[in-house]
């Protein structure tokens, strides 16, 4: 749910933690952005492993993460 991941997004940007651990949780290409969209910078960790993301979306995450670094 697009709505429900914007919202934990906006609740990531404030929290402290450096690692979010959000596996499992059928998190979708769209909501999966407004994650990261709204993320505090100090998250040094994200693991949405084991949900709903298409490969065109991880492979844009990498380019995206990538592009970040430099």
């Amino acid at each position: 749910n697009p709505s429900y991941a914007k919202a934990m997004g906006h609740c990531l940007h404030f929290m402290n933690a450096r690692i979010v651990d959000l596996q499992n949780n059928k998190i979708l290409d769209e909501g999966a952005w407004s994650l990261i969209n709204f993320m505090n910078p100090s998250i040094e960790e994200l693991n949405l492993s084991h949900n709903m993301l298409t490969d065109k979306t991880l492979t844009e995450f990498e380019e995206w993460l990538q592009k970040d670094e430099i």
